[in-house]
């Protein structure tokens, strides 16, 4: 884990304040705002992704991870229940204490990394965005109830 690396990908209202907390620090990389190519070279090269949320819509960068064999850690908070499946996709954790505890097992258990990378590449292969515009599409079209 000496070796490992920490990419902050996005923009947010404390990027300033962790820029400043990750000053002098080896192996930080913040990119910021990335286009959909090198965010997806980014998670293809990625061991984890930490989803530091405590609120989430559906967790689409989960799934977006997972198509790249990344395990996701984040909180165990709506939204994220949604997208990560905990132990088989990634970790859903209480604190931040436990999402590091996890990372270093994904980032020391090859075995482990593996089969939850394969369970990530499977889970995410069943995620047809036509297909689920085409459900959205027909469920709108149902007459409501009364």
């Amino acid at each position: 884990v000496a070796a490992a690396r920490l990419w902050m990908i996005g923009t947010g209202p404390l990027e300033g304040e962790l820029k400043k907390q990750a000053e002098g620090l080896a192996g930080v990389t913040f990119w910021g705002y990335v286009d959909e190519d090198k965010k997806m070279s980014l998670l293809q090269s990625a061991h984890v992704l930490i989803v530091p949320s405590v609120r989430e819509g559906f967790g689409i960068n989960v799934i977006e991870a997972a198509s790249a064999g990344c395990p996701a850690v984040g909180y165990d908070v709506p939204g994220l229940r949604d997208s990560i499946r905990h132990g088989e996709t990634g970790y859903l954790v209480a604190s931040a204490d436990e999402a590091a505890a996890k990372v270093i097992e994904l980032l020391t258990d090859q075995a482990g990394f593996q089969r939850m990378s394969a369970n990530c590449l499977a889970y995410a292969a069943g995620f047809d965005w036509e297909k689920r515009v085409d459900e959205f599409w027909d469920a709108l079209k149902r007459p409501t109830r009364a």
